[in-house]
């Protein structure tokens, strides 16, 4: 479970909390209440049917591993709190093909959340520099520091 101190954003949309945290595979997606999550940069938002190879337990939107792996259920979220979230946390909601896209992550608010994150908790930061599995943040944070300067 994660700590306080590897969060870098949090928001609630339509009752139900999402958070961002850092984990093993780096930036991660978290759905609080839920205790559900997916790496951020290997995950979109898409519309999964029930059952399948991994196995959606309803159908409908789902925060997704890749394309086709349902992670967080978000069926009961509305069309425009699922935009909000997608937005948020740079999230691309698939229709055709997953496109990985950091830049779009980089223009998140999550992202900006991190971006503060490493300047509050420095330690953290650096030991957390490993932990890069599927989006390259610590490049994104430094060139988005050096921007700054």
């Amino acid at each position: 479970m994660a700590t306080a101190t590897d969060r870098f954003f949090e928001k609630e949309y339509e009752g139900r909390r999402f958070a961002a945290v850092i984990s093993a595979d780096g930036p991660y997606i978290l759905d609080v209440d839920g205790h559900e999550g997916v790496a951020l940069g290997a995950s979109s938002i898409a519309y999964c049917k029930k059952g399948g190879v991994f196995g959606a337990s309803k159908e409908g939107w789902w925060v997704t591993k890749y394309r086709n792996q349902p992670r967080i259920n978000l069926v009961s979220l509305s069309k425009s709190a699922r935009e909000e979230l997608a937005a948020d946390f740079g999230l691309q909601i698939l229709s055709e093909k997953f496109e990985k896209d950091s830049n779009r992550f980089g223009s998140s608010a999550a992202f900006q959340g991190l971006c503060e994150w490493t300047m509050k908790h420095p330690r953290l930061y650096k030991r957390s520099q490993q932990f890069q599995e599927y989006l390259p943040w610590v490049a994104m944070v430094e060139e988005q520091k050096t921007k700054a300067a």
